[in-house]
């Protein structure tokens, strides 16, 4: 299948275009069947330099345009229609905004933490309540204070050691 695309050329940071027609396994730098045109997206009203009536010839043979080539000959009126989507973002870049992989999402997620504390402290009214609550919240991973953690964990070995003797009383 016939293809009209771009083939990049011109220096690092300063790409210009040819408008090509090839068929589509092949490399856009390698022979082309013919050039079509230029498009200098960088220089200050855009060139495009197209041979309209030979994109003509090719469309009516059947070539394809890719979606950027098929919005630049709408923009110029060579062939008739609405503008397609030329881009879309990667999966793995929406699957990070779908998981809160940005600078915001680890303040939110702190936000997050210190209400879901805030509320199991609430709900909790005497103090064995509040430490399992606490305990249910560091085992979520919601604690953010390392001083807390620290503090909690010795109150719980202390309680545990503490336990474990009346325990062994009471089986004797």
């Amino acid at each position: 299948m016939l293809k009209i695309r771009l083939s990049r050329f011109g220096s690092r940071n300063n790409p210009t275009y040819r408008l090509i027609i090839n068929e589509h396994a092949k490399d856009t730098y390698g022979y082309a069947l013919e050039y079509l045109g230029l498009y200098n997206p960088k220089a200050e009203p855009k060139i495009t330099q197209l041979k309209e009536d030979r994109i003509k010839y090719w469309l009516s043979q059947g070539a394809q345009p890719s979606p950027t080539v098929h919005n630049l000959l709408v923009e110029q009126g060579i062939i008739e229609g609405k503008k397609v989507r030329a881009w879309a973002p990667k999966k793995k870049e929406q699957e990070k905004k779908a998981e809160g992989g940005g600078a915001g999402a680890k303040e939110e997620a702190k936000e997050e933490s210190e209400k879901t504390k805030e509320s199991a402290e609430a709900q909790a009214g005497s103090e064995g309540e509040k430490k399992e609550a606490q305990e249910s919240a560091e085992q979520s991973g919601e604690s953010d204070n390392k001083e807390e953690d620290q503090n909690n964990k010795e109150e719980k070995e202390k309680q545990e050691a503490e336990e474990k003797p009346v325990e062994e009383e009471k089986k004797e």
